[in-house]
């Protein structure tokens, strides 16, 4: 091949390469049972974005044991819920949870007691602020996502027990989310967690490589409205799975959970998956 011909396949290598966008990334900040007690965040959002954005894989908050039997429903109950949407669509989807049920209702590791204290004293009116339900624009902002660092930030190096359970599983987050994209040679990745794991999860993504998609920028108005009959009964066999799993445990750290559980599930069925002020905490 002549020089003149191989500059010319090179120069068009290079122009295709400019071509193509880089790889990307959005992460939502969901907000489990808050989608149908707390104003400003339906659960239909999570519809609107998905059909904005286009994903070619979505990534949700589910242990991957859980979700190879199809038991959806070991997540929170807005993960069910874009899975159905997202296989509907013909959308791959990955789960990339992970936490142990036999450490359920066991105290945190001590790590540094002196530490622990002082991190409940200077950080925890922080702490519980950030754990509340809010409108989408705001546990899906930058501002939200520096607090939670910064949090993240004082527990760890505090040596708070809680904050190296925490930093364990956001750790699985993170990785199994980087394995879920590489396998599946994702470009456009949208990823559903809760709103505590969206700042460290985005950034992990960001460092490795990833731009990442402001959710706020993304035209996806929703309003209030019910979900369809395959997501309710798939709502429906799902609590009877929860009921049976929780009359069989031994571990009543479990059994609270899944009861407590089943109460919020059970409403979402009664509403079709809309706005209930009356369900507490």
């Amino acid at each position: 091949m002549s020089s003149v011909a191989i500059r010319t396949v090179l120069l068009a290598g290079l122009a295709l390469a400019s071509c193509v966008p880089p790889r990307q990334a959005m992460v939502v900040g969901t907000e489990h049972k808050g989608h149908f007690v707390s104003p400003g965040y339906p659960l239909r959002k999570l519809e609107a974005l998905l059909d904005a954005y286009r994903p070619d894989l979505v990534l949700v908050e589910i242990r991957p044991e859980a979700f190879a039997l199809g038991h959806y429903e070991d997540g929170p109950i807005e993960m069910s819920y874009v899975v159905l949407l997202a296989k509907r669509r013909g959308i791959p989807v990955a789960p990339i949870d992970w936490y142990r049920d036999e450490d359920m209702g066991k105290d945190p590791p001590v790590v540094d007691a002196d530490g622990d204290r002082t991190f409940e004293r200077d950080w925890g009116p922080t702490a519980e602020r950030l754990d509340s339900y809010a409108p989408f624009d705001v546990l899906n902002s930058p501002a939200r996502a520096h607090a939670v660092l910064e949090l993240r930030n004082a527990q760890t190096r505090l040596g708070s027990g809680e904050g190296v359970v925490w930093e364990r599983r956001q750790a699985w987050f993170n990785h199994l989310t980087q394995d879920a994209i590489e396998s599946h040679h994702a470009r456009r990745a949208l990823a559903f967690v809760g709103f505590a794991h969206r700042p460290e999860l985005e950034a992990s993504l960001v460092a490795s490589g990833l731009v990442s998609i402001d959710p706020r920028s993304i035209r996806a108005d929703a309003l209030d409205a019910p979900v369809d009959d395959e997501v309710i009964a798939f709502w429906k066999s799902a609590i009877e799975r929860m009921r049976a799993r929780a009359t069989a445990t031994s571990n009543p750290a479990v059994k609270r959970a899944l009861e407590a559980k089943i109460v919020y599930w059970q409403a979402a069925v009664d509403s079709r998956g809309r706005m209930r002020a009356h369900l507490h905490e």
